[in-house]
Order: structure tokens, then sequence, then C-alpha cells
């Protein structure tokens, strides 16, 4: 089962909004470790912020919340969801971050080289 049908699963939203949500965490999670694509350590962290970021709709902007005697505070990312992103994180060098080449972009020509 993929992302998107897991997301759908979990949230009960469309194909069309877990579509949209895993876009936008991929395109957070690309930035954050400045990478030009997601290895599979980072197909986790997708769906998890995918999530959050489901669970967080209509509540843009806001840092806690507080009705009838209850107390809401909003952390910005769990610790385990931080810890893989900084586990894959890329470094820069003179503004460039070197990728790997993972083996599935590795052609035959490559290897001979």
């Amino acid at each position: 089962m993929n992302n998107q049908e897991l997301l759908v699963k979990i949230t009960k939203c469309t194909i069309e909004e877990a579509s949209i949500l895993l876009s936008r965490a991929e395109q957070f999670l690309l930035s954050e470790t400045n990478r030009a694509r997601l290895n599979q350590g980072l197909t986790s962290a997708q769906l998890e912020l995918a999530i959050i970021l489901f669970n967080r709709e209509g509540m843009e902007g806001e840092g806690s919340r507080s009705e009838g005697g209850i107390s809401i505070s909003i952390i910005d990312l769990p610790e385990g969801v931080r810890r893989n992103i900084s586990m894959n994180r890329l470094a820069r060098v003179s503004g460039h971050a070197f990728e790997k080449p993972t083996t599935a972009d590795t052609t035959i020509e490559n290897k001979s080289n």
C-alpha cells in the first residue's frame, strides 16, 4: 500500500486532498534536507508530515488555544519526524548540496566508466 492510499485510510480525506497533502509534505522535506528527490528513509516522514498537515488545517498561525478550561498547545514537529529529517539532511558546501545518485539512477554506462 502506498502513502496516498494509507493517508486516505487514516484521515478519510479524498484522493485529491491526499495527493495535495503528500506533495506539500514532499516539498517541505526536500527543502529541509537539501535533496532533489525523497530517498527511502523519508517516505515514512512524508506520511507523518501529511497527517500533521491534515490535522492542522484551519489552525494556521495558532500556537495555543484555550476553550472552556481546556488548553491546547501546538508543537512544530514531533521529535521523531525532526530526527528523521536531520538524519537524511545533506550538507551544503559553497552553496551546493552534493547528492549521491541512487542505484536506480545509475545506468550500465555509468557503472562501466
